[in-house]
């Protein structure tokens, strides 16, 4: 009866909370969400979605620019619904935020505990990285989110050795590849590493055969699961553009010959680029609690490492090709990096015990960083703490939407007594 009684008290404490983040979420993130000018990539994808309701011919349109036609897709039935193409495209950024909190909530709990699982949330309803992108219309956030679904379908797996949800994360990996190519550096989650096989020791390395027989089962559902997100993927290969998809990658990355050749000697001042970006958009402090789940490895009885083994060799795998290959580099190419950032830092938050309460004040000082962030950018757009890659980008250059919409409602006007002509740059 007394086990009753606490297990309903937790799951109406869990109610409560998700309520509570829910609601803290929908203000946030539904707040001005016009306030950003429209974005050049935003403009992008939102004209080839309505091209899409135009033409159905043209569902595959946009994989002439490199790009994977997932999320033009998702962006239909609201462009249809909303009349703002704006708010309609960012709404579906929204809707797909919140998924990604509520997905690695039940990951983390499933890889470490409950406790985890609320901080984890907590930290990313407030991390600035995801703060962002939930309200712009970019294909990152439907990559985060796809890449939210297949963690979460390998926690179950963890928790209950149950394979098919090893099949089941297949599926999310294939949508994450409909969404962008960079989800093909995402197979390192589906290497036979210790957080699948059992027995996996330094005396079944001495005899791999054995090992592979006793987790047979295993490998072929990582195997499976792989050709089933290809098969998914394979849905490209339909249209006449499959080859652009792969042509484009030339003007974002350096090839092997100008990596060997001059490109290897500026790895370092990549490096220290992407990690500067990395940390002070998921906020300074939980970069460097994620950076101190490294202690679990030297500690000879963590139950934990196949977990840490796992996230970090996904992060490395997703990480070095930016490092050693990107010729052109932006902050939201990383965006999928602050999920396992989260995950082992929101560990690591719960662990810390060297002073009573050390964990809730470490959280305090992040949050105060964090809402620092989102209050200055929901109170004046303009005073938002970007990076000064991103304020150029958002803000100040030709690539962003300032001084669009005061330009058509004059041009607009004008037009009811004068003759106009508009003439724009490029097409």
């Amino acid at each position: 009866m007394e086990q009753l009684k606490n297990k309903f008290f937790s799951n109406m404490s869990t109610r409560l909370f998700f309520i509570l983040i829910t609601v803290i979420y929908i203000l946030t993130r539904l707040a001005n969400l016009n306030s950003l000018p429209v974005f050049a990539d935003e403009a992008i994808y939102i004209r080839w979605s309505q091209m899409i309701i135009g033409d159905l011919s043209k569902i595959f349109l946009s994989m002439y620019d490199g790009k994977p036609p997932l999320f033009m897709w998702l962006l239909v039935p609201f462009l249809k619904l909303i009349r703002d193409p704006l708010i309609a495209s960012r709404f579906l950024s929204v809707l797909l935020g919140w998924g990604t909190i509520m997905f690695l909530y039940k990951s983390v709990k499933n890889l470490f505990s409950r406790q985890a699982g609320y901080m984890a949330a907590i930290l990313a309803l407030t991390c600035p990285f995801l703060f962002i992108y939930n309200r712009m219309a970019l294909i990152e956030t439907l990559l985060t989110f796809t890449l939210s679904l297949q963690i979460y379908f390998l926690s179950l797996f963890y928790k209950t050795k149950e394979t098919k949800f090893i099949i089941f994360s297949g599926l999310a990996w294939g949508l994450s590849m409909l969404s962008k190519t960079t989800a093909f550096f995402f197979f390192t989650l589906y290497l036979p590493t210790g957080f699948y096989l059992q027995n996996l020791g330094s005396d079944s390395l001495r005899s791999p055969v054995k090992l592979i027989v006793k987790n047979k089962k295993i490998i072929f559902n990582l195997f499976l699961s792989g050709l089933v997100a290809f098969l998914i993927f394979g849905i490209t290969k339909l249209s006449v553009f499959f080859p652009f998809l792969f042509s484009r990658s030339r003007d974002f990355s350096f090839t092997l010959a100008e990596f060997l050749g001059r490109e290897y000697k500026y790895m370092g001042v990549r490096a220290i680029k992407i990690f500067t970006w990395v940390g002070y958009y998921v906020s300074p402090l939980v970069f460097l609690l994620f950076w101190s789940s490294l202690v679990a490895f030297f500690k000879k009885n963590s139950t934990k490492k196949e977990v840490l083994s796992h996230f970090w060799l996904f992060v490395l795998a997703l990480i070095v090709p930016f490092i050693a290959f990107g010729k052109i580099l932006a902050p939201r190419y990383l965006l999928p990096l602050s999920l396992p950032i989260i995950i082992l830092a929101s560990d690591v938050l719960v662990q810390v015990k060297f002073i009573k309460k050390i964990n809730l004040l470490l959280l305090g000082i992040v949050l105060v960083f964090n809402l620092y962030f989102i209050s200055t950018s929901l109170i004046n757009i303009d005073k938002t703490p970007f990076l000064e890659v991103d304020k150029v980008q958002y803000l100040q250059e030709w690539s962003s939407g300032h001084g669009i919409r005061q330009a058509f409602f004059y041009l607009r006007d004008l037009a009811q007594t004068e003759k106009v002509f508009v003439g724009t740059e490029g097409y």
